[in-house]
């Protein structure tokens, strides 16, 4: 045990810290193996940290993504840290303190970097994909098909697995159409049903969630996103509000509509986020294009999808008075955009007697029967249109004059999953649900607690401060974007059926990466102002100094190093 004259100082304390930081993941195997094998392993591993450290560049040593460190950091600081902490049987509180952060945090951001480091040509396999599956070209020679080969393959081979509730619902919703594929009416329809959202959830989306590891790669990710959906969106405005795919790529003015809905609060809450003018009026731009898109196809649905997301806009932004201002500039473009044919359309909207609302609920009608006659495992994947003339009645008979099986679909992602997937289809989806949305409310709150505390607390060194801090408000604008645009892409969603659409999935798995990624940032920040309320980084300016040889200097022999040998004297074996 440390006696109290050679306990930790404060500063002692922080560089223990930093030399977690530092040395990342090899750093806590190192300095508890030095506990386990006491005072009589430090010279081997003292020697060992500063040859790491001193092969390496010192610009790398100051990158965060490589190495953690959030400064340049000498050798003799980080032979100081494994000094302090490797070889001696702290006491209670030192044990506490140094646990706190030099363990926790950079374990944490060991796992995100081991997974970032492992498998870079996999992200990028992730953003080919999102833009080859939205974009759609005429001839995508089979590359988002080896893409998602190449992304199972690498998640099946990868030992740190990132799992969560939302993986494990995603992969249940997919066994889940399996499971019901020999007991639906037509079994090829739900064979190929299956297929299909095999090579969407099984082989991107759970991959997805692995390989978007950090919160930098969530945001990269995120940016071609709306890439991606600007070039559908200006599409759509020269091609009378369809997208690239057409109306049987699932990309007709109500699914343009529906994306478009979901993607303006990604540029809303870019311009709000954006530091310089140039960015500011580029957002701008991205959302009128938006908006134009939705107002371009005379969408009643996505109308209301539009509404929803702006109004979900509003009520998370920041500054509510200078979201009511863009939002009011909004509204004005948006009525001199949309000619009097539009609000016409729009004013049809309560509007149930005639005309596709009708036949919508007639349709959602057909679909609940068929709940009702299958409540627990649904009719099968796909299998609505097989079963839609089984449930349509005589009154419906003599309305269309004809039988409706394979001339309808659902024209709803909630019926359409009531009627194929029964209950547990539906308790899958509203788990996904539930645990997405009180995951994403959940850090909004504590992103802004954290970013007030990182603030206050004076004691932590500034680049640390700056560093997480700009993490968690990346997080948090992350956060507020997916949360809006899933609100709007769920509205839109009530009048299309989108279940088997990659872009459901897409969302789900992002976000579930978006929340564990965020999780860990918000642990370091609860460690790093832990430590710097109990003032161990003693100077906040900037690198506690190392030790001197006159602070360290004792008559111990240097030939059995104990807790009071001079730092000098093992730099010097």
């Amino acid at each position: 045990m440390l006696g109290a004259k050679n306990r930790p100082s404060p500063n002692e304390a922080g560089l223990v810290r930093l030399t977690a930081l530092c040395l990342g993941p090899f750093g806590g195997n190192s300095l508890t193996r030095s506990r386990s094998h006491g005072p009589a392993a430090m010279e081997i591993i003292l020697r060992t940290a500063i040859r790491k450290t001193d092969s390496l560049d010192r610009d790398s040593v100051a990158s965060p993504r490589r190495h953690g460190a959030c400064f340049p950091v000498s050798s003799k600081v980080i032979a100081t840290g494994v000094y302090l902490c490797g070889g001696f049987d702290h006491d209670e509180d030192s044990v506490h303190a140094w646990s706190r952060y030099a363990v926790k945090a950079p374990l944490d951001q060991g796992r995100a970097r081991a997974a970032s480091k492992e498998s870079p040509i996999f992200f990028y396999m992730i953003l080919v994909w999102i833009v080859l599956e939205h974009a759609r070209p005429s001839n995508p020679m089979m590359i988002p098909f080896i893409c998602s080969v190449f992304l199972l393959t690498g998640w099946l081979s990868a030992s740190n697995k990132r799992w969560n509730q939302q993986t494990i619902c995603l992969l249940l919703s997919w066994l889940l159409m399996v499971v019901g594929i020999p007991f639906a009416t037509n079994w090829p329809t739900a064979l190929d049903r299956s297929t299909g959202l095999f090579f969407t959830i099984v082989t991107t989306a759970v991959p997805m969630t692995h390989y978007l590891s950090t919160v930098r790669r969530v945001e990269i990710f995120s940016r071609v996103m709306v890439g991606v959906f600007l070039y559908m969106g200006l599409w759509a405005v020269t091609h009378e509000g369809y997208g690239p795919a057409g109306g049987g790529g699932a990309q007709d003015q109500n699914y343009v509509a529906t994306y478009m809905s979901m993607m303006i609060p990604f540029a809303y809450f870019g311009m709000l986020r954006a530091k310089g003018l140039g960015v500011r009026l580029l957002s701008a731009a991205i959302a009128v294009v938006f908006v134009a898109a939705t107002v371009i196809g005379n969408s009643r649905g996505g109308f209301l999808a539009l509404l929803g997301a702006v109004f979900f806009c509003w009520l998370r932004s920041p500054r509510k008075w200078i979201g009511f201002a863009v939002l009011t500039v909004a509204c004005v473009v948006l009525f001199l955009v949309a000619g009097e044919t539009y609000w016409t359309e729009m004013a049809t909207i309560a509007d149930t007697d005639e005309g596709t609302a009708d036949g919508r609920l007639d349709i959602w009608g057909i679909a609940f029967r068929m709940f009702l006659d299958h409540p627990i495992m649904g009719v099968g994947p796909g299998n609505f249109v097989w079963s839609a003339g089984d449930y349509q009645g005589e009154e419906l008979i003599l309305k269309y004059n004809k039988i409706l099986t394979l001339n309808i679909v659902t024209h709803s992602l909630y019926f359409e999953l009531l009627a194929e997937l029964g209950s547990v289809g539906v308790a899958l989806f509203s788990t996904m649900l539930w645990w997405s949305f009180r995951n994403l409310m959940r850090q909004e709150r504590e992103v802004g607690r954290q970013l007030v505390g990182l603030t206050r607390t004076k004691s932590i060194p500034k680049a640390m401060s700056r560093a997480l801090g700009e993490e968690l408000r990346t997080a948090q604008y992350l956060n507020r974007s997916f949360l809006a645009g899933f609100v709007g892409f769920l509205i839109g969603s009530v009048f299309i059926s989108t279940y088997y659409l990659s872009a459901l999935w897409v969302l789900f798995a992002s976000i579930g990466a978006l929340v564990e990624t965020t999780d860990g940032a918000l642990d370091r920040a609860t460690a790093l102002r832990s430590a710097g309320e109990e003032g161990s980084f003693g100077q906040p300016e900037g690198v506690p100094p190392a030790l001197t040889a006159e602070s360290t200097k004792t008559t111990t022999s240097v030939d059995q190093p104990g807790p009071s040998a001079s730092l000098s004297d093992l730099l010097d074996r």
